[in-house]
């Protein structure tokens, strides 16, 4: 269908349609119709008395996108209501083909222009001002209208916003209520557009604001403006706009209707300068400012408040979260923002970000910094506004930094096919490649150990170099070719050779050795070789106390990290002594400390963790995640590490229902457990510990096929007894016992158990766990005599490094007494007894149950054992083992209070 440029006011019996207003009138009076109606029957019109098809509706309407039939139908069901009963015969519907408008029609061409609705006319006075004259109506706003207005004799001129009735007084108050909260809390700034002053009194009431300019869409028409700018002068126009609705959401206030209408451009001293107006549908996040600054809240009374939560704005930049009906954040005014530097880039102010704009933008990091604020889900688009500006101010460093990570990633791949040639072992590749990935960040490591005065980018240049030194380093100490290298030699005695070079090789340049001492010890920890990540966190530690000092955010961050080596090799006194220390020198405080503080709150959290003390690392991982959100907030991946965290300690302290939902969560948001976007390792452990949070949960017969997926997906990279999937084991174990099937969760127990040991040594936490458990399994067997060694060896550590009133070593006295009684040695179990109190072993093992009956029954079962056989005590024990019965315990855990040659209950 051919389509005028042209648009008319239309009428037809007693009704009048304006095209350019889209505004339909009934008997004089405006009815209230949705856009594609009216849309449909401008259509009609154009064709009046012919038969407009089905498609051609559909073509000019709804612009070819598919959609259903009743559509169509909807829409002149609706204009039919609109026109009454004689609704049918205005427009008739010709079956199987379309419709046809069947009345006559006369129209009036309109143009473009804005008709008045108050009988303002161009040369009248402004009402209430006489010395001000209308020269021409600017735009419709609602039911109000926007007027430029001149001074007669000295030519200023002003814009009048005015409301014939009352029925948008509401909107104009609230605007003057904004504008004075903005002045008041920054000050007179000239990138807002000033109130002058209002008539809220008497009918027609307005506001009264300075001339700010063209808006944005009629500016680039009427000059050529952008298509005369380079991409980096449309850039830095665009970040004006940003700057001033940052100021604004730096007070609380979101602008909810950001457009290029809504943004001001004049001719400030020969370059172009903008200006934000139209809050007449803001919102005031903390309504307590009017309060504090001393204004009355105009415009209150008769709308939802300045807080209210409308969708209102226009559809091409409203975020979706406002079209589904949520309220608006400073995320939504980000996404209106987005779509604005999407439209500026491109130079065309009227396009949409329909599918397929990335081929618009030639310029990748552009293209990211678009998608991240326009992104569809408000917990991935940008934070704030502040942000956005940021990201564009610094593009050309980032550009900078992306090609010469582009190259950093060319030589890893380099190294890591030379690396593939030299052995062809799976678990070496494995390991070697993830040496790379962690060694080629290097140079990405800020020169926080350099004087301000340096040169950074050489530094960067020599750190980059060095990662690619180092590499070579490690890739020779491999290489069986290589004069000394054994044939069958590990990642860890390749890595050990190269960094014995490091002194020879960077001893006139301590700073890059220090950097790669970092990631050395980063590796390290992930070999599981704490010890040596230990060492080598010292030796950094102290040399970034004697050059940067011991409050310095850098060194700060380096004393945690020793910290929480030294707690994974079990050194817990030495790690407590380093926390003590990093805390007193401002790691707690975050005007200190800066960021570090969420890691600081981290290792606090994990330090009880590892201690199985779950309730008291509670409030450290609960602050560890809100200064995440304060400080890291789109750090995604450790933001999830750390919930993850805060879910374990919720099942190890009781509280697996809060667990359970929490991770619930955490999988349902796609935004943040998105497998496809974290490493494999982290998406592996993500499932792991939410089949953890299921068996603890009394949910085992849910987690156990999780755990057997997570064991065949694992088997494909790792070899059976690696670590990662011995940890899989363990839940599976626990899983098989929660159902009673001992022999089956021993199996898998026994099997991490080895897999742990034989990795970490007989010391080590894992290896402790898992040789705990598996001789609790034991016991639950029948092999008391068998598992009693074995638990008195865990528990004698465990007592060594945290005490024998510490949660676990409760448990672990617990285990022992219960299999010594059935070997019937009373003297060593009666003493262990005496240490066991049901609120350390309910927080050392919080899936248990009825930890205060089973601690009374095994100290009567000891007492019957020692000869005690009074009336009294038999009917209390045959009480408490019917309560364990009745209280879900196992048969095979039930067993194990039996007394020989007495019949329990």
């Amino acid at each position: 269908m051919s389509e005028s440029s042209h648009l008319y006011r239309w009428r037809f019996g007693d009704m009048q349609f304006d095209e350019a207003r889209l505004e339909l009138r009934v008997s004089g009076l405006a009815v209230d119709v949705e856009q594609k109606p009216l849309q449909v029957l401008a259509q009609l019109l154009r064709h009046a008395g012919e038969v407009v098809t089905k498609e051609e509706l559909f073509e000019s309407v709804w612009q070819g996108r598919v959609t259903v039939d009743h559509v169509l139908a909807t829409a002149i069901g609706k204009l039919r209501k609109v026109f009454g009963d004689e609704g049918t015969k205005i427009i008739v519907t010709v079956p199987r083909v379309g419709y046809r408008l069947a009345v006559p029609v006369e129209r009036v061409a309109v143009g473009r222009a804005h008709a008045s609705q108050m009988d303002l006319t161009p040369g009248a006075k402004v009402p209430g001002r006489d010395h001000f004259q209308l020269v021409q109506q600017l735009s419709p706003s609602g039911s109000s209208e926007v007027w430029l207005a001149q001074h007669n004799k000295t030519g200023e001129r002003r814009v009048y916003k005015f409301s014939p009735d009352g029925s948008r007084l509401s909107s104009l108050k609230r605007e003057a209520t904004l504008f004075r909260v903005l002045r008041e809390s920054l000050g007179e700034r000239n990138d807002f557009v000033r109130i002058i002053d209002w008539n809220f009194e008497t009918a027609p009431f307005f506001l009264e604001c300075e001339f700010g300019g063209q808006n944005l869409s009629d500016w680039a028409q009427t000059h050529h403006a952008l298509d005369n700018m380079s991409r980096d002068e449309r850039l830095a126009f665009f970040v004006q706009i940003c700057d001033t609705v940052s100021a604004a959401h730096s007070v609380g206030v979101l602008h909810k209707d950001l457009k290029p209408g809504n943004v001001l451009v004049a001719d400030e001293d020969g370059s172009w300068r903008t200006r934000l107006t139209d809050f007449g549908s803001s919102r005031l996040l903390e309504p307590g400012r009017l309060d504090e600054l001393g204004i009355t809240s105009l415009g209150l009374t008769l709308t939802q408040g300045i807080g209210g939560d409308s969708s209102s704005g226009t559809p091409l930049y409203l975020a979706p979260e406002l079209v589904a009906g949520h309220a608006p954040t400073v995320q939504s005014d980000v996404y209106a923002l987005g779509t604005m530097l999407y439209q500026i880039l491109v130079g065309d102010l009227s396009r949409p970000m329909a599918p397929g704009w990335e081929y618009d933008i030639d310029d990748a990091l552009l293209r990211e910094d678009i998608a991240r604020a326009t992104d569809g889900h408000p917990v991935r688009r940008l934070a704030s506004v502040s942000d956005l500006t940021e990201r564009l101010l610094n593009l050309a460093a980032r550009r900078k930094e992306a090609e010469r990570l582009e190259a950093s990633e060319r030589e890893a791949q380099r190294a890591a096919q030379e690396l593939e040639r030299t052995r062809a072992r799976r678990p070496w590749i494995l390991a070697s490649i993830a040496l790379l990935a962690v060694a080629l960040t290097l140079s990405l490591v800020q020169s926080r150990h350099v004087a301000a005065a340096r040169d950074e980018a050489a530094t960067r240049a020599r750190q980059a170099q060095a990662s690619t030194d180092f590499l070579r380093d490690v890739l020779i100490n491999a290489d069986p070719r290589t004069p000394g290298v054994r044939p069958d030699t590990s990642i860890h005695d390749a890595l050990e050779n190269a960094a014995g070079l490091l002194d020879q090789r960077f001893h006139e340049d301590p700073d890059v050795r220090i950097a790669i001492m970092q990631s050395l010890s980063q590796i390290y920890d992930g070999l599981k070789d704490h010890e040596a990540s230990a060492k080598l966190l010292s030796e950094i530690v102290e040399h970034l106390e004697t050059q940067e000092g011991e409050s310095a955010p850098e060194t700060l961050r380096m004393q945690y990290e020793l910290a929480q080596a030294l707690f994974a090799q079990s050194d817990f006194d030495q790690a407590r002594a380093v926390l003590a220390k990093a805390d007193s020198n401002g790691g707690l405080d975050p005007e200190v400390a800066g960021a570090v503080v969420v890691q600081a709150n981290n290792i606090h959290g994990q330090l009880h963790l590892h201690q199985n003390d779950a309730a008291a690392a509670i409030p450290w991982f609960e602050r560890a995640i809100e200064l995440h959100g304060a400080f890291t907030p789109n750090d995604h991946t450790s933001g999830l590490m750390l919930q993850m965290d805060l879910s374990q300690c919720y099942s190890f302290s009781g509280q697996q229902d809060k667990a359970v939902a929490l991770l619930d969560a955490l999988f349902e948001d796609g935004a943040l457990v998105n497998e496809a976007s974290l490493s494999p390792w982290i998406a592996t452990r993500a499932r792991d510990i939410y089949a953890r949070a299921l068996v603890y949960a009394g949910r085992a017969e849910e987690a156990e096929p999780m755990l057997l997926q997570l064991i065949t997906d694992l088997s494909e990279f790792y070899a059976p007894d690696h670590s990662i999937i011995a940890e899989v084991r363990m839940v599976l174990g626990s899983s098989y016992a929660s159902q009673g099937l001992s022999q089956e969760a021993y199996a898998q127990t026994a099997l991490a158990e080895r897999a742990f040991c034989a990795q970490h040594g007989d010391h080590q936490m894992h290896c402790l766990g898992a040789k705990a458990n598996a001789n609790w399994l034991n016991t639950l067997l029948g092999n008391a005599s068998d598992a009693i060694a074995g638990l008195r060896e865990v528990r004698n550590v465990f007592v060594q490094l945290v005490g024998d009133q510490a949660p676990a070593s409760n448990v672990l006295s617990y285990y022992l007494a219960v299999a010594l009684l059935q070997i019937e040695e009373t003297q060593e179990s009666g003493a262990l007894l005496d240490t066991l109190h049901p609120d350390l072993l309910e927080k050392g093992a919080p899936d248990t149950v009825l930890w205060d009956v089973m601690v009374e029954a095994i100290r009567m079962k000891h007492r019957i054992l020692t000869g005690d056989s009074g009336t009294q005590l038999l009917n209390d024990f045959n009480t408490a083992i019917h309560t364990l019965r009745e209280g879900g315990m196992k048969a095979d855990h039930l067993a194990l209070y039996a007394v020989d040659g007495m019949h329990n209950e």
